[in-house]
């Protein structure tokens, strides 16, 4: 990581990185090479996250997730991902890779999850009899910091509260790979973008969680939020009722 360099803000609190580029660069290259009939988009293309009705087959790759994390010299970070088929056929195939902890989770709708190098496999999370036994990772998208709404860092709080331990890594496909070996028992993430938001739901039902998202209508800040809950099924529900009850603090209405 000694040869970083922020070329410029993506956003206040989100930086684009030489390697980001050189990544992507990458990245394009060896998908064309080896995926001839397919296109590809990366995060770094500059251009909006292609529309559901994207004819054909695209990946969608974010090269290096944890970007801000590089760029402090934080070993945490990885790639992402997800294979989506044109129409309403949708992701089918997820990969999560951390380089640091030397593990690649690849999801393959109906097939389960297969953790690099062990075998192909469709797991129960071990789960805690407890939220107090649980570990959580939390995800947030970039624009959830500059909101003005009070939510995310209610839910935040209230999971530090109820739970064993909540994860901020801020590199989801370093949560994933968490999660796909048992490590955490649940991932939630508000405001959640693609393809994070795609890799995360296609992972967490080929590990056998429950997957739901809530969207939660912030009426003091004017705004709506999507709240994702990947959960182990043992879990769910409890974990469901806590970021509901939280939302009902707020005054904020879960539709």
């Amino acid at each position: 990581m000694a040869s970083r360099v922020i070329l410029r803000y993506k956003q206040p609190n989100d930086v684009l990185l030489n390697l980001d580029q050189s990544a992507a660069e990458l990245v394009r290259k060896e998908f064309a090479r080896r995926f001839v009939t397919s296109q590809v988009w990366t995060e770094e293309d500059g251009t909006e996250y292609p529309s559901t009705d994207h004819p054909g087959v695209i990946w969608c790759i974010d090269p290096i997730d944890g970007s801000n994390n590089v760029a402090l010299g934080l070993p945490l970070f990885g790639s992402l991902a997800a294979r989506r088929r044109g129409g309403d056929h949708g992701v089918d195939v997820a990969v999560a890779c951390s380089p640091i902890a030397g593990s690649t989770t690849l999801a393959v709708r109906g097939q389960g999850v297969k953790v690099l190098p062990t075998t192909w496999r469709s797991a129960p999370l071990r789960g805690g009899e407890s939220l107090a036994d649980v570990t959580v990772s939390w995800v947030q998208g970039y624009g959830v910091v500059d909101s003005t709404s009070e939510l995310p860092e209610t839910l935040w709080r209230q999971l530090r509260t109820e739970t064993r331990r909540v994860l901020s890594t801020w590199a989801p496909a370093v949560d994933l790979n968490l999660l796909a070996v048992g490590s955490v028992e649940a991932v939630v993430g508000v405001d959640v973008p693609d393809p994070e938001r795609s890799v995360c739901e296609l992972v967490g039902r080929e590990c056998g969680a429950k997957v739901s998202t809530l969207t939660v209508r912030d009426q003091a800040a004017g705004r709506t939020l999507d709240v994702l809950i990947v959960a182990n099924t043992r879990q769910f529900a409890a974990i469901e009722r806590l970021l509901k009850s939280s939302c009902e603090s707020c005054q904020c209405i879960v539709e």
